[in-house]
């Protein structure tokens, strides 16, 4: 066994012995990432949890609408990005994102606030919030479980004053208008609607 190696090793370069253990080290960080997602949809994480009943809730949805979990589809489609839910309401197979956004700037650290940049200017911090939750409007989905309707809900706290709220609003929609118009979607850009709705603030203790 012994020689086997030291022949491989021989006939092998370093630099080729260095790619092959950098290619499972990512592997593995993939796993263990799915593996985490898993495991926390499994057990029903606490943070998400009560923003998503809210958010179906003011969708008018109902439990026993519901054809398939988060984790039902994390299962299914091991590997894609899923919506939180997929739903038969009136009729209609239609997916759902929920996100929360806190405000137009990041919590405060120890270290002072963050800021999100791109190409080295600073953007609005949750574009990407934005961005991921319409990606969830995945192609195999869409087809499988015929979905005619995609919804986002971008849940935000109740005492952000008019200002702050109205410039959220502000960034979610040009948000959501660059994407439409940069990024193909499997529906029409009619059978995609964002809703951005006032929840507690007791919905953001654990973000």
């Amino acid at each position: 066994m012994s020689e086997n190696i030291l022949r491989f090793c021989s006939l092998a370069s370093f630099a080729r012995i260095k790619l092959f253990y950098r290619k499972i080290k990512s592997e593995r960080k993939k796993i263990q990432f799915f593996q985490k997602k898993i495991l926390q949809v499994r057990m029903g994480d606490p943070r998400a949890k009560p923003s998503e009943e809210y958010a179906f809730e003011h969708l008018g949805l109902s439990i026993n609408e519901q054809i398939k979990s988060e984790y039902d589809l994390i299962t299914e489609f091991e590997g894609c990005c899923v919506p939180e839910a997929i739903f038969n309401h009136n009729g209609k197979n239609i997916s759902v994102e929920v996100k929360r956004i806190i405000g137009n700037q990041l919590p405060i650290e120890s270290t002072g606030r963050r800021v999100i940049r791109r190409r080295k200017q600073i953007v609005w911090p949750w574009k990407s919030t934005v961005e991921a939750s319409l990606s969830k409007l995945n192609e195999s989905i869409v087809h499988r479980y015929h979905i005619q309707e995609h919804h986002v809900v971008i849940v935000v706290p109740d005492n952000l004053t008019g200002k702050a709220h109205r410039k959220l609003l502000s960034h979610v929609y040009d948000t959501q208008q660059v994407y439409l118009e940069t990024t193909p979607c499997v529906l029409k850009h009619n059978h995609i609607f964002l809703h951005v709705i006032k929840g507690d603030v007791e919905l953001f203790d654990r973000m």
